[in-house]
């Protein structure tokens, strides 16, 4: 089962670069990619990291 991961930055190519990592890297998956934290316990919840 892969690890997944959401992440929150108003930073475009850091957000691009990070997804393009996490989901090359064996063992975790992207859930969620956000550009803003509002509404962040919703986006959260509909992600549902692990």
């Amino acid at each position: 089962m892969a690890i997944r991961v959401t992440i929150f930055d108003d930073n475009k190519r850091l957000l691009d670069s990070l997804s393009v990592l996490i989901d090359g890297t064996p063992g975790y998956q992207i859930a969620g990619i956000y550009t803003d934290c509002s509404d962040l316990q919703t986006k959260i919840t509909k992600a549902s990291p692990m």
